[in-house]
């Protein structure tokens, strides 16, 4: 069964996103880093996958619409991290369209694995315009089931703390990685883990003439060697019973 999923690394370019609450980090950055590692789990899983960006550029929100729906995936996620006045706000948690179905299941399943991997439960939630209609346009526009995933929060010191390495960062792509799969019903895969190769250095060689179970057959051989110019050891071999 082919899968396809798009996914899309929210704002880039000339917009940052939402900054931490230190300045050292932007948002956007973030989103790229966790929308790349999640392609990666999701290719070796033997899924197809289409990047809305892998640089850090700006694409408009009806740009990356069109490139998702002209790709006519089975599901789109938009990788964000949230940001809020209050420092004390934190966790995950996932939009999906108000008109629920496969979307819904696909936040629900994202979730879920976000909080397994320690984050808050902000839970899945929907949000409505004016007209009644999905707020968000990447939810609302798309043709296929859409979310929107919110890592953690920008604004929350233990988030970002969870959030600002690559290494943290892949861990969120895995766990969303792994919402994804059991969507699809594929089973989520440990990665196989290549053993080092140790480098063999010859240090020498060893000759050996024979093995004795009798000392004086052995000590008879040791003669002949050393009357040849040879200088040969004996070298008592145990067993344990």
């Amino acid at each position: 069964m082919t899968v396809k999923i798009f996914i899309s690394a929210g704002h880039g370019g000339t917009d940052p996103g939402a900054v931490s609450y230190d300045g050292k980090y932007n948002e956007k950055d973030f989103n790229l880093s966790i929308a790349k590692y999640l392609k990666e789990e999701l290719d070796r899983h033997g899924i197809e996958t289409k990047l809305s960006r892998d640089t850090d550029e700006r694409i408009k929100v009806d740009s990356y619409v069109k490139m998702c729906n002209d790709y006519k995936p089975d599901y789109a996620l938009d990788i964000h991290c949230n940001s809020s006045t209050s420092a004390n706000s934190n966790g995950a948690e996932v939009f999906h369209s108000i008109n629920g179905g496969k979307g819904q299941t696909l936040a629900s399943n994202v979730q879920d694995e976000l909080v397994k991997l320690g984050q808050n439960n902000r839970g899945t939630k929907t949000r409505v315009n004016s007209e009644g209609k999905d707020y968000f346009g990447f939810i609302r526009k798309t043709v296929c089931p859409a979310v929107i995933v919110e890592c953690g929060f920008m604004s929350n010191e233990g988030d970002i703390n969870k959030m600002n390495t690559p290494e943290k960062q892949k861990s969120f792509a895995v766990a969303i990685a792994k919402g994804v799969l059991k969507t699809v019903g594929f089973e989520y895969l440990e990665p196989v883990v290549k053993e080092e190769l140790v480098e063999e250095v010859v240090v020498g060689y060893r000759v050996q003439m024979g093995v004795y179970q009798n000392r004086s057959n052995a000590q008879t051989m040791v003669d002949k060697l050393t009357s040849a110019g040879f200088k040969p050891a004996i070298v008592t071999v145990k067993m344990i019973k």
